[in-house]
C-alpha cells in the first residue's frame, strides 16, 4: 500500500505478551486502519520510543490528520501537538480484526 491510500484517521496500539515467563515482557506495536480490517505497520520490542521509531517513521509518511492512541507517554514524543487524539473508544484493538 502506498501512504496516499490510506485514511486519514490511524490509531496506534500496543499489546504486552510475554516469551517462556511473565517478566520477559515483550509488546507488538500497531498502526491500523480505523475503516479498514488489517494491520498497516508493526514492530515488537520494549515499551520504548526506541522500539516505537521504526513504526512512526513508516507511520509518520502517511500525513495523516489524527493519530489516535491509549496515551502512552511515548507518543507525544513523535506525533505533532494537536494531531493526537487519546481515547480507548476509538482504538481499534488487533484482537478485535476479523
Amino acid at each position: 500500500m502506498t501512504p496516499q491510500s490510506f485514511q486519514k484517521l490511524v490509531p496506534g496500539d500496543e499489546l504486552q505478551t510475554y516469551v517462556k515467563k511473565k517478566t520477559d515482557k515483550i509488546w507488538l506495536w500497531t498502526a491500523v486502519d480505523h475503516f479498514k480490517p488489517g494491520i498497516l505497520g508493526w514492530v515488537l520490542g520494549d515499551h520504548s520510543a526506541k522500539t516505537f521509531e521504526p513504526l512512526w517513521d513508516k507511520v509518520s509518511e502517511w500525513k495523516c490528520y489524527f493519530y489516535v492512541t491509549d496515551g502512552w507517554s511515548v507518543y507525544p514524543m513523535f506525533i505533532p501537538d494537536g494531531d493526537q487524539i487519546i481515547s480507548k473508544t476509538y482504538m481499534t484493538r488487533v484482537g478485535a480484526i476479523r
